[in-house]
């Protein structure tokens, strides 16, 4: 079961018990370029960002005979799309087992550190960088110093692609008691990867399902004061710009 990439709105889950899987990923077993083990140094030495929504498991109503799906999930905000979406995700369907679901935006933010002209101090940023995931390399995922496991990607749409595996309780039990879990595809010949927070992982996936309608709502809170945060900085740079013109 994969989730979908952007539905509309924040967690759609509804919409993940009918997926329809596109077969990008052939027969042919799944090739990992080496570089990937390189990489790993650089990964480890970034810091894992915070969701804008902590792990939560979602619950949603299932058509009447349909097994029982859940999906625990931590939301962060694609601001290349301002919209919510799920790096990382574990779909349970009952009488199946579980998955575990990876989404690569096409769109990554990824942090930079460079100088401030006026002070010349040394300021942390994000960058934006387009990326165009090598499909036979698949994905990895590392949880903390434990061994990496490979993802095989299911589908890809406009906004990205999603990679998906059997979630075996060795590795939900790595993710319980894990820190943070490192995420990485190859985009061309480089890696490009980040790091994301475990915390409250556990709990939530042990835990009851949380209140799918309470759910919307904060994000709904969190995306207009968002956007009222982009307005207001948005009239800063205008009036910036205007006091310049008048020099």
């Amino acid at each position: 079961m994969t989730s979908k990439l952007f539905a509309n709105g924040p967690a759609s889950t509804s919409r993940m018990a009918g997926r329809m899987v596109l077969a990008i990923v052939m027969a042919a077993g799944m090739v990992v370029a080496p570089a990937f083990a390189k990489d790993q140094a650089k990964l480890k030495s970034q810091k894992a960002g915070e969701p804008n929504q902590p792990w939560i498991k979602l619950c949603p109503k299932t058509p009447k005979g349909k097994p029982k799906l859940c999906v625990t999930r931590a939301d962060y905000l694609d601001r290349a799309n301002m919209v919510p979406y799920a790096p990382i995700a574990v779909e349970e369907i009952e009488g199946k087992g579980a998955s575990i679901v990876v989404t690569l935006p096409h769109i990554w933010i990824v942090p930079v550190k460079g100088k401030d002209k006026k002070t010349g101090k040394v300021v942390n940023g994000a960058a934006r960088v387009g990326a165009r995931w090598a499909i036979l390399s698949g994905v990895i995922i590392k949880i903390d110093d434990h061994k990496i496991h490979k993802l095989k990607y299911v589908y890809c749409d406009q906004f990205g692609c999603v990679a998906q595996a059997k979630a075996t309780k060795a590795i939900l039990d790595e993710m319980k008691k894990g820190k943070r879990i490192f995420v990485a595809g190859k985009n061309g010949p480089k890696t490009l990867g980040l790091p994301f927070t475990l915390s409250g992982f556990g709990k939530a996936l042990d835990g009851k399902p949380a209140d799918e309608a309470a759910y919307r709502k904060a994000w709904q809170k969190q995306m207009l004061a968002i956007r009222k945060q982009q307005i207001a900085l948005l009239k800063k740079q205008q009036a910036a710009a205007q006091a310049k013109k008048k020099k």
